[in-house]
């Protein structure tokens, strides 16, 4: 009989962890791409409105406050979707499907502790960069588990927040290195297909900066769909690994607290 891919069976070495991440990016990418899309395209809505306008893709919207609206409508349009997300890569690895509604409903019924969280953490980070560096640096990975632990768990944000730094407690390097081979191989990824993008352009007579700047937003979202459950799914392999060694963790402090008693 195969081991699950999610949840794993036993606790796994990084390598390991990386190839069920990669496995269940494979095995869900099919279903979750509207998803990732739409995600994409949510974040992207700022941008899309000043090249429909026609001006420049400015840093913070050059002083436009409809471009502040859009940009903050965006940014919780895309927490919503990639939560929905979740919920469905979550359904497809464990061969429990959900239906497209249950999964909007329950993402939206999410979203004010996801606001909350998503608060609370930046506060977080930010006070930890800005204090001594390195505990917004470490904050900054530990927190990860914090959204799915209030997506698939519906735990509140501080509880996730406790949650999260207790799964990662004396697993942050194991987490770091994850993250780190996985921001590699996106980077790569995203930096051939811009190369590609520079090459094939002037091949077809686009040599002007706004063809560029507006094929570069539509990439930036073509890649942003496959990007999206790629790291819904290290998140979970992630997740999935360290709650089996935290819950192990647990066992042996219980039975080493029954064998004093």
């Amino acid at each position: 009989m195969s081991q699950p891919l999610y949840p794993p069976s036993s606790p796994q070495p990084i390598g390991q962890v990386l190839d069920t991440a990669f496995r269940l990016f494979q095995v869900s990418l099919v279903k979750c791409l509207p998803y990732g899309l739409l995600t994409m395209m949510a974040g992207q809505l700022a941008s899309i409105y000043s090249l429909a306008a026609g001006k420049p893709i400015a840093r913070f919207g050059g002083g436009d406050p409809l471009w502040w609206v859009l940009y903050a409508v965006g940014v919780l349009a895309s927490l919503f979707l990639w939560s929905a997300m979740l919920l469905r890569q979550v359904g497809v690895v464990t061969q429990k499907p959900t239906r497209l509604g249950e999964e909007l409903l329950a993402a939206l019924r999410r979203m004010p502790a996801l606001v909350v969280l998503a608060i609370l953490g930046t506060l977080a980070v930010a006070v930890g960069l800005v204090l001594l560096v390195i505990p917004g640096l470490y904050l900054t990975t530990a927190l990860i588990p914090a959204w799915p632990a209030v997506v698939l768990e519906r735990r509140g944000p501080l509880a996730a927040m406790r949650y999260s730094l207790q799964l990662t407690l004396g697993h942050w390097w194991r987490m770091s290195l994850v993250l780190t081979v996985a921001f590699v191989v996106t980077a790569v990824f995203y930096i051939a297909v811009f190369v590609l993008l520079g090459m094939v352009l002037p091949l077809v007579g686009a040599n002007d900066v706004a063809m560029f700047t507006a094929s570069s937003v539509i990439v930036v979202v073509a890649l942003g769909a496959l990007g999206a459950p790629f790291w819904g799914a290290i998140v979970l392999a992630m997740g999935g690994d360290l709650k089996l060694r935290r819950e192990g963790l647990d066992l042996e402090q219980r039975l080493a607290a029954a064998a004093r008693d």
